[in-house]
């Protein structure tokens, strides 16, 4: 989206986490490495690879990932390529090629609205693409077969859930105040 790159840090990585991921993916524990919060995994971007640590709460979703993005080979979909995925004693993990540029969410706040409508475009084509790739019917990410056939999940978002959670009991509160 942007041809910046990601700031790194100067030093080698040392999350012992980390260093467990890239060993179980047979990659050298070398580079640097940047750590990304996110909500459903810990993420560090290094200078060749991205590595992914899920919390485990989508059930083998970076296995149906590593279907998907394999998929995508020879197609005009943009994407990283997919190297190696597995469980660890840290949990599911997922490791993939690099590719340079910054993530909508660095940049989207500070974009003029020439960059913002050239990344919505951008995203339209890689759509359109999406949606051209052949796929099987039987094609589900497991938590959404899981959800289809009964199976009580978790909210996506837990953050925004427990947000709106609070949001909701802090309205109750006040309106109770006033009807003492």
């Amino acid at each position: 989206m942007c041809d910046q790159s990601t700031p790194f840090v100067d030093e080698p990585a040392t999350d012992p986490a980390l260093l467990r991921t890239l060993a179980a993916a047979g990659l050298p524990a070398t580079g640097r490495f940047l750590p990304k919060a996110g909500w459903v995994s810990r993420v560090w971007v290094g200078d060749e690879y991205v590595v992914r640590l899920s919390n485990g709460q989508f059930r083998d979703s970076f296995r149906h990932e590593a279907t998907v993005v394999n998929l995508l080979a020879g197609s005009e979909v943009p994407h990283a390529r997919h190297l190696a995925h597995g469980d660890g004693p840290d949990g599911p993990w997922y490791v993939s090629e690099r590719v340079p540029g910054r993530t909508i969410y660095d940049v989207w706040s500070a974009a003029d609205s020439h960059t913002r409508q050239a990344m919505i475009e951008s995203l339209g084509f890689a759509l359109r693409a999406l949606h051209r790739v052949p796929v099987t019917t039987d094609l589900l990410p497991p938590w959404l077969a899981d959800a289809l056939a009964g199976k009580p999940r978790a909210a996506y978002h837990p953050p925004v859930v427990s947000a709106a959670l609070a949001d909701v009991a802090d309205w109750i509160q006040e309106r109770v105040a006033l009807q003492n």
